[in-house]
């Protein structure tokens, strides 16, 4: 199974301005200092820090065995920094054992480097149980593609 992003998907779906937010309270007539005052929201919800490792190679599938170990085994990872999926080579092959199980992972950063790993998993030259493959585009567009 394999699921590719790219730039088709809008980061933001809509925005109500401040502007557009006043006209709107003023149409309903609703006085804002006569509001229930309330604490601040946390729009980001709690982080666990794995959004910050999707904008590098590698990223996705460190987030997914973070996840994945807690799914398993109960336990936060705690600090992890799994070099061997990270980085600009073009192709990169790791073993992790993750809750006692071997899996075989590759990380694919290139448009020539994804065709040769299509065209070896496709002659069953090697397997992986997780690729993820990352290209970026002369228009700045980033596309990921996690195949399990």
């Amino acid at each position: 199974v394999c699921v590719c992003v790219c730039g088709s998907v809008p980061d933001v779906d809509y925005v109500l301005t401040t502007r557009e937010l006043g006209h709107l309270m003023r149409i309903e007539h609703v006085h804002a200092p006569s509001l229930p005052t309330s604490p601040f929201d946390n729009p980001m919800g709690t982080g666990t820090g794995g959004g910050m490792l999707f904008g590098v190679t590698g990223g996705v599938m460190e987030a997914a065995l973070r996840t994945a170990y807690e799914l398993l085994t109960g336990d936060r990872l705690g600090k992890l920094e799994y070099h061997e999926v990270r980085g600009l080579q073009g192709i990169r092959d790791a073993e992790v054992t993750l809750a006692g199980t071997r899996l075989r992972l590759a990380v694919v950063h290139g448009g020539k480097n994804m065709r040769t790993v299509m065209d070896r998993l496709r002659r069953k030259e090697v397997h992986y149980d997780f690729v993820e493959m990352m290209v970026s585009h002369e228009t700045l567009c980033v596309c990921k593609c996690v195949c399990v």
